[in-house]
């Protein structure tokens, strides 16, 4: 169902005490129907002075996806807004790196259960707590969404 189309890489490195977060990417996959959106998010480790990525905005095709992925050392709070600026409202979640590939493959996937938004102009979590690994803030401009939704 998705099919991935253009990657971007950033990296970025910020600590608060032991908590250590690096690597932010993003992919946008396409598919056909609907309204393209425009969305501005930030997306952020509690506690730090600087954001992950702060106020980004990124036009998204109709049934397509944008993932700001980033990596977690030691267990770590983070915090993200998203509001959609122009267009239909979205599907926001966050994957771990297993659910990820599964949502990548069309299969079923779980998010974290607390990062949970589906259909929504505006969300904003100012805290989930995330163990070590490999996560993406996933919005989604199309109808899929978790299992566990």
């Amino acid at each position: 169902m998705y099919r991935e189309r253009t990657a971007t890489r950033r990296t970025v490195l910020g600590a608060v005490g032991a908590a250590t977060v690096a690597g932010t990417s993003g992919c946008t996959d396409i598919l056909g129907g609907g309204e393209p959106v425009t969305v501005r998010w930030t997306l952020e480790e509690v506690g730090s002075d600087e954001p992950l990525t702060d106020g980004r905005e990124q036009e998204l095709d109709p049934g397509s996806y944008f993932s700001d992925g980033f990596e977690i050392v030691e267990t770590t709070e983070v915090a993200y807004s998203i509001e959609v600026l122009e267009g239909p409202n979205v599907n926001v979640f966050v994957l771990d790196e297993r659910n990820q590939d599964a949502f990548d493959d069309d299969e079923e996937f779980t998010a974290i259960e607390e990062s949970i938004s589906i259909g929504v102009s505006f969300t904003e979590h100012p805290g989930i707590e995330l163990d070590p690994g490999t996560y993406a803030l996933i919005i989604l401009n199309g109808d899929g969404e978790p299992e566990n939704a």
